[in-house]
């Protein structure tokens, strides 16, 4: 309650968020408010994003008008928050998009079908993976296809981290951003994936690394992998008195 009264409004947006997920729900309106009539872009991002997230259908309706904001990430934020809460139309204009040929716009539909959560779009994350015109998009299937327990993007993305990329030849994408996006790209696939043979190369990436942004991709990744294989190995132990 007290961030409520915070100065910065991303960060007001992220109290009401979280006294929503708690029941309290007083002020949730300002979701939409922001979302819609807040005149920096961040915020309406940030807003369009948290909506996605509260669980609530009746969202969709606001985020439908968030669509015609002059912002492509608004417009991209609120076509993932809408997929999450099951509307289909935007669940179908992800699955077009995914097939766009533009990189950015192909990884960004393959993470918003991922984060719905649902099961059919595996096969085009498969398709995607073996198929797609751009590394980006093949380890962002790669992740993808991780959440649901496909690890057929591991030796993919053990080499795009150990080696990075190709240089790149746009003049706008210079090669250490390049490199920089696509090892942190194929650290969340290796995390996804949650297999102990990615740990080697991410341990090596998270102390030879100099860069801040990479470290935390690796370290993130490796604290999946633990995780998941703690899971694993619970799920298997012997109920208390087993031997």
């Amino acid at each position: 309650r007290a961030r409520c009264k915070d100065s910065d409004a991303s960060v007001r947006l992220a109290a009401v968020f979280a006294l929503h997920r708690l029941g309290s729900t007083d002020e949730s309106g300002r979701l939409a408010d922001s979302v819609l009539e807040h005149t920096d872009i961040m915020v309406r991002r940030n807003a369009a994003l948290l909506l996605g997230l509260t669980g609530e259908l009746g969202a969709v309706k606001v985020l439908a008008k968030a669509m015609r904001d002059t912002d492509p990430g608004v417009r991209q934020h609120a076509l993932e928050a809408m997929a999450r809460l099951g509307n289909r139309e935007a669940s179908q204009e992800l699955v077009f998009m995914t097939n766009s040929g533009s990189g950015t716009d192909e990884v960004f539909a393959v993470g918003a079908l991922e984060a719905t959560g649902e099961r059919r779009y595996v096969d085009a994350f498969r398709y995607k993976l073996a198929n797609g015109p751009h590394i980006e998009t093949k380890l962002a299937a790669a992740r993808a296809l991780g959440r649901f327990g496909d690890a057929g993007g591991l030796g993919l993305a053990l080499q795009s981290l150990r080696e990075g990329p190709a240089p790149s030849r746009d003049p706008n994408d210079p090669p250490e951003d390049q490199s920089l996006r696509i090892r942190q790209l194929a650290c969340a696939a290796l995390g996804a994936m949650g297999k102990s043979d990615a740990l080697d190369t991410l341990d090596r990436t998270l102390s030879d690394s100099r860069d801040p942004r990479l470290q935390v991709s690796a370290a993130k990744a490796i604290l999946e992998i633990l995780h998941t294989q703690h899971a694993e190995v619970a799920a298997f132990a012997p109920a208390s008195g087993g031997k």
